[in-house]
């Protein structure tokens, strides 16, 4: 589990985890975690959205724009190549250009877009 504010990895208490450092605080009442460090309560859902946000940012490292652009076109090949899942790419095109690739009307010319837009960055 990670602390969506300061970022921190925090264990629990459970058998599984044996944490002995960072152990998250468990708030029962109110159904949310305390962070050791920072003392600010989050849920779990908003830790979980924080890792998946990492995770998709680090697939976004490896996955770069132009991957992307020739995923368009030839999904099975960029797929093996760098042994990512189909809903693996559709976050990271979504990451990259804030728009789920199957609303793309028109490939070529979002294609062309995107090398004019690299241009005048």
């Amino acid at each position: 589990m990670f602390c969506p504010n300061c970022e921190s990895h925090l264990s629990c208490d459970c058998r599984t985890c044996k944490g002995t450092e960072n152990v998250v605080i468990k708030l029962f009442r109110e159904k949310l975690y305390k962070c050791p460090l920072c003392e600010k309560k989050f849920s779990e859902g908003e830790s979980l959205d924080y890792e998946w946000d990492k995770m998709i940012e680090g697939w976004a490292k490896v996955a770069t724009r132009s991957h992307c652009l020739e995923w368009l076109d030839n999904k099975r090949k960029i797929e093996e190549g760098l042994d990512f899942s189909e809903v693996t790419m559709r976050h990271v095109f979504f990451y990259h250009f804030k728009i789920n690739p199957y609303d793309i009307k028109d490939v070529k010319q979002f294609k062309r877009n995107q090398k004019i837009r690299i241009i005048f960055e």
